[in-house]
């Protein structure tokens, strides 16, 4: 998939916009149920950026990271490793 579109959000009455890749190389996901809007990605990207950084500080694995609404919320680490 080298384009996607997203759901419109609030505004019904606005154009859908999209996420791409500059060079119109493959998205680097998956969508694997609806369909996403703006802040949906948002979400996901600002999780797996908690993701690496609470793995980069501690060494260890995260077990869950949360983000709503682009605010992160209670992230959970492997205590055994």
């Amino acid at each position: 998939m080298t384009e996607f579109e997203l759901k419109y959000g609030c505004n019904p009455n606005q154009k859908p916009a999209r996420i791409f890749m500059k060079d119109g190389s493959q998205l680097p996901i998956t969508v694997r149920n609806g369909k996403p809007g703006y802040i949906n990605f948002l979400d996901a990207f600002n999780s797996w950026q908690l993701v690496r950084e609470l793995k980069e500080a501690t060494g260890r694995r995260v077990l869950q990271a949360c983000v709503a609404r682009r605010r992160r919320r209670g992230p959970a680490v492997d205590r055994c490793g």
